[in-house]
Parts: C-alpha cells; structure tokens; sequence
C-alpha cells in the first residue's frame, strides 16, 4: 500500500498529458476572461441612458445565452469527447424546463 501511494505521489505527466493540461488550462481562462468581459458590457449597456428600455432588456437576454452556452461547453466540459449523454441529458433538461416555461405563459395569457 505505501509503495503505491510512493508511485502515484512520484508519477509525472507524460508530455501528452501536459500539453493537453496546459492546452485546457489556456482555454479556461480565456473562456473566464470572455465571461467577464460580457458581464461587463450587459452592465454598460444597462447603465447607459441612450438606449431603449427595450433593447437593453432584449440586449441582456442575448448575452445571458451567450454565456449560458459558454459556461456549459467550457465549465461543465460538454464540448469534450465521450461527453455525449451529460450533453443530451443538459439539453433535455433545458427543452423540458423551456416547454413548462412557454406552456405556463401561454395559460396565463
């Protein structure tokens, strides 16, 4: 047992295994940074004063989807291989919920 745990501690990367490390690691915070970025355009365009109430609402739904897919496909790691039923279970799961959504809003009106 010990002389296992001495091999796991002792065990390197292979260079594959770094340079796809570094390669997710890159795009994590690029995806971070893009996330910021939008936030901080949606807040601009909320705090300005010449824009239609309308557009700034219609404007920061947008971005929300933006960053919705974006936080799935990076975050949640959906748009790698062998990932293919957390993805089809996601996706079900927003239809569902957008079907009760546009149900209820049609029984109201």
């Amino acid at each position: 047992m010990v002389e296992e745990n001495k091999e796991l501690i002792n065990s390197k990367l292979t260079l594959e295994e770094e340079i796809e490390y570094k390669s997710e690691m890159k795009l994590q915070l690029i995806s971070f940074v893009m996330m910021i970025i939008l936030t901080i355009i949606a807040f601009v365009a909320v705090a300005s004063d010449f824009i239609s109430p309308l557009f700034k609402a219609l404007f920061v739904l947008v971005m929300a989807g933006i960053q919705f897919v974006f936080q799935l496909y990076v975050f949640m790691h959906l748009g790698q291989k062998n990932h293919e039923f957390p993805t089809i279970a996601i996706w079900t799961g927003f239809v569902v919920a957008l079907l009760c959504i546009v149900s209820l809003a049609a029984l109201i009106w």
